[in-house]
């Protein structure tokens, strides 16, 4: 009778075994690392996913045509909702620090900080008070791209920005003032888009900011509209993209007429850059010091 009740025992577990939900697996696991002759099509069709899926996946990939040897991809897994990989944060450099040290510091390596720093010309020179872009432990980071960044459609009643630029096309870009007392931004302001034609260009984002940049504090045609920048006289230094991580570099004189201006310049200059297709977050540094530690500083 025992060996009995051992078989009947068994078979229940493998039936209840059976019966228990499946969890679903995907064919590659949660991860891969790209090699030699990946491509996203490639990898979507040997994982059973889409492009669209690891895109979706991956918000760093900026061009889904651009993945590099050693760089790990998230695979979305059936029925999981996948963490992309964290965005990228910063660093001001401090005396003694190297390349080699902060990499340690953070968990990254000097080649993944050089691919997302490309002003840093000799990677053993770096100057106390730079901002480095550090990107995120156990990835390989996209080398910042210049390809074009395209404006995104515009609300009803303004004119939508025109395709990529090409030779004799102008752009449409939208630059960003301030409407005193007309809504509820800092001391009862509203940002007002006003759509300008500039000349064919394939960086947009930054000929957009240069053109607010180079606005006074009133803006021409329009009275009803101010430009909390007009009293600076900052230039772009350089614009990194980094995933959709738009990084934004300004030098120069930075001076505001009071406390109500500093939401002011935070709207003009943030709603400038993210109007652009690509830009998800825009990070602004001004002399070496982010917009928002600087505005603290003042307030």
């Amino acid at each position: 009778m025992r060996p009995r009740v051992v078989t009947l025992g068994v078979l229940l577990l493998v039936v209840s075994a059976a019966l228990l939900p499946a969890q679903a697996q995907g064919p590659c696991g949660p991860a891969h690392t790209v090699v030699q002759g990946d491509t996203l099509f490639s990898i979507a069709r040997r994982c059973g996913l889409t492009v669209s899926q690891i895109l979706a996946a991956n918000p760093g990939i900026f061009d889904p045509n651009r993945i590099q040897i050693g760089q790990r991809i998230v695979l979305p897994q059936p029925g999981v909702t996948p963490s992309p990989l964290p965005a990228p944060g910063f660093y001001v450099v401090r005396a003694g620090d190297t390349l080699f040290s902060i990499a340690r510091r953070f968990g990254v390596t000097v080649s993944a900080l050089l691919a997302v720093n490309p002003q840093i010309g000799d990677p053993n020179v770096i100057l106390e008070g730079q901002v480095l872009i550090i990107p995120p432990p156990g990835s390989f980071p996209p080398t910042p791209t210049s390809t074009p960044i395209i404006p995104t459609p515009t609300p009803t009643g303004t004119p939508s920005p025109t395709p990529p630029p090409q030779d004799g096309i102008v752009v449409q870009v939208l630059l960003h003032f301030v409407a005193l007392g007309a809504g509820d931004l800092g001391c009862g302001d509203a940002v007002v888009a006003v759509p300008r034609q500039i000349a064919p260009t394939r960086a947009p984002l930054t000929a957009a900011l240069e053109e607010v940049l180079g606005t006074g504090a009133s803006v021409a045609g329009r009275p009803d509209l101010y430009s909390a920048l007009g009293q600076s006289t900052l230039q772009v230094e350089g614009i990194d993209l980094v995933g959709d991580t738009a990084i934004v570099r300004l030098v120069g004189s930075y001076q505001i007429g009071g406390v109500c201006d500093e939401p002011r310049v935070q709207a003009q200059l943030e709603r400038t850059v993210l109007q652009f297709a690509a830009v998800r977050q825009a990070v602004i540094f001004i002399n070496g010091t982010r917009l928002e530690d600087l505005l603290g500083a003042q307030g």
